[in-house]
């Protein structure tokens, strides 16, 4: 079956990885598919954006709503390996610092 989504999620190294596009095309299904991975995992948010080739402030609300769940449930947020689109994105917002960014090593337990 063809994907005919922009995105696509999975599980690397133990971690959720989003490979593609989280524009505002995507994002409707973006924040419900993200949001079902990240309840299978007890609330743990750590995803690895390393293949993510466009992001949006849509795919940016997506990724700050799970942050903010992650908080209120005393669960951890982090961002592994953010692509080049995704950290110019954040740094542009001013989130460059807000959000943890550890190294695949680090954020593997």
């Amino acid at each position: 079956m063809e994907n005919t989504l922009g995105f696509e999620i999975g599980v690397r190294h133990g971690i959720l990885a989003v490979v593609g596009e989280m524009n505002m095309y995507q994002a409707g299904e973006l924040k419900t598919t993200l949001l079902s991975a990240v309840s299978e995992r007890r609330g743990e948010a750590i995803i690895d954006l390393s293949d993510v080739s466009e992001i949006d402030t849509a795919g940016l609300q997506v990724l700050l709503l799970l942050r903010r769940l992650a908080r209120a449930s005393g669960c951890r947020f982090a961002l592994v390996d953010p692509s080049i689109p995704v950290t110019e994105v954040l740094e542009l917002c001013g989130l460059g610092v807000a959000i943890d960014r550890p190294s695949r090593s680090a954020a593997v337990p």
